[in-house]
């Protein structure tokens, strides 16, 4: 009876751990459910205003409609 109640806390145990680690780390991602990374952001000029990567009117005119400021290079 010992060597059940001792195989039933183990399985019991198993089952928790497999299931912890499966919350943690989810299913396998596809690449369309990979998060954008910081290099989507250094793109002025592909049509999206991104105001949580910096841009906005002044630093990029051309995503965020305002007049373009001449280069001072």
């Amino acid at each position: 009876m010992k060597f059940l109640r001792a195989s039933l806390i183990a399985i019991a145990f198993s089952a928790v751990s497999i299931g912890i680690g499966y919350a943690q780390f989810g299913v396998a991602r596809t690449a369309a459910d990979q998060p954008k990374t910081a290099a989507a952001c250094a793109r002025c000029g592909d049509g999206q205003c991104q105001k949580s990567c910096g841009e906005n009117s002044t630093t990029c005119p051309k995503d965020c409609g305002g007049v373009p400021q001449p280069s001072s290079r």
